[in-house]
């Protein structure tokens, strides 16, 4: 009976992630300590809606972004993290949440702030908001040489040439492959260690 029961269970949850006791009981820590942290409590208790759809324009391209919870006073996204959420720096190169962040604060009057939680250690929660040179990096970039134009320009590509690639492929509907690919025919260098031996670009 207990085996029907287990497989009945199953069948019911199709579709569904199943989660153990323990990262049950850990997810309602984190969502206490959240409410409760003096980092963030006050934060918490002034979300006034959550998951609040905005629709903007982007040089003339009709856009939507999507905030996790909004108050009188600010913007807000939820990150979790599988390290210390002192090390959200990192998260923010590798995922580019300098974009999102950038794209989410555009044309607002508060700026994006991210709310990190661990998964895995016991850390208060943190508040980021971007800094005015990663502000500039996820609008313009960082360029290889005098060019910025495109995304194959940059050693770390911006809001700019996200959208000048978007609109070259809008230009081009028969291209089915990367502008960058497209351009070289499909013949591309290797740049596996230039993040090693080249200070001035971002790993």
């Amino acid at each position: 009976m207990k085996l029907e029961v287990f497989y009945e269970d199953l069948w019911k949850a199709k579709g569904k992630t199943i989660i153990s006791r323990v990262d049950y009981d850990r997810i309602l820590h984190q969502v206490n300590m959240v409410k409760s942290h003096p980092f963030t409590a006050h934060i918490i208790s002034s979300w006034t809606d959550f998951q609040v759809p905005n629709y903007f324009s982007y040089n003339g391209i009709e856009s939507k972004r999507l905030y996790d919870a909004v108050s009188e006073t600010g913007l807000y996204d939820i990150k979790y993290t599988n390290g210390s959420v002192k090390d959200f720096n990192y998260s923010l190169r590798k995922f580019r949440y300098d974009i999102q962040a950038a794209w989410y604060s555009y044309g607002q009057y508060f700026p994006l702030q991210f709310l990190v939680v661990s998964h895995v250690t016991n850390e208060p929660p943190l508040l980021y908001t971007l800094s005015v040179n990663d502000l500039s990096v996820a609008f313009d970039g960082i360029a290889k040489g005098d060019n910025s134009e495109f995304i194959e320009d940059m050693k770390v590509p911006g809001i700019k040439q996200i959208i000048n690639n978007y609109n070259w492929h809008l230009s081009n509907p028969d291209v089915d492959v990367d502008r960058g690919i497209y351009i070289t025919n499909g013949r591309l260098i290797t740049s596996a260690y230039d993040t090693i031996y080249n200070s001035n670009a971002l790993d």
